[in-house]
């Protein structure tokens, strides 16, 4: 399986990169996005969570930033191949796209014990995402240098 980690470098004048600094902070992170590349019919395809659900073809993907950073890790997969691409080519019709409150949970968890939002579980941060097409099961918190410092096999 191929995990793409992604660092979007800082610039004051672009919004965008706010928000990923942003999510880093919170998730005491060096990435703060990170995605699957699976092939399907014979084309590499990304699939991940931002917004919403997306999946697009990788030299889509690669173009849509030209600035960011990013490192590829291969691991092994606990989920067989056809499942995972049933779920990647299901997902917009399943899932409700990123967890932005799970952030917020996971902040106000690590500074004062508690959580404000329920949590649903149609939806992701992109860490999740990944963890759940590599074991098969829903992940309830996982960040991107998860993904970096291990595998799970």
């Amino acid at each position: 399986m191929q995990i793409l980690l992604v660092h979007n470098p800082f610039e004051f004048t672009k919004p965008k990169t706010w928000l990923a600094w942003i999510i880093r902070i919170v998730t005491n992170s060096e990435w703060n996005h990170c995605a699957v590349c699976i092939e399907i019919d014979g084309e590499q395809w990304v699939s991940d969570f931002q917004a919403h659900y997306k999946l697009r073809p990788y030299d889509e993907w690669l173009n849509e930033d030209k600035r960011r950073v990013f490192k590829t890790v291969y691991v092994e997969s606990k989920v067989p191949l056809l499942q995972q691409k049933n779920e990647v080519i299901a997902g917009s019709g399943r899932y409700l796209g990123y967890d932005w409150l799970k952030l917020i949970n996971h902040l106000t968890k690590r500074k004062f014990g508690f959580v404000i939002f329920k949590e649903n579980e149609n939806r992701f941060i992109c860490s999740e995402w990944v963890l759940f097409l590599q074991t098969g099961e829903k992940v309830n918190w996982a960040v991107p240098n998860d993904l970096d410092r291990k595998s799970v096999v």
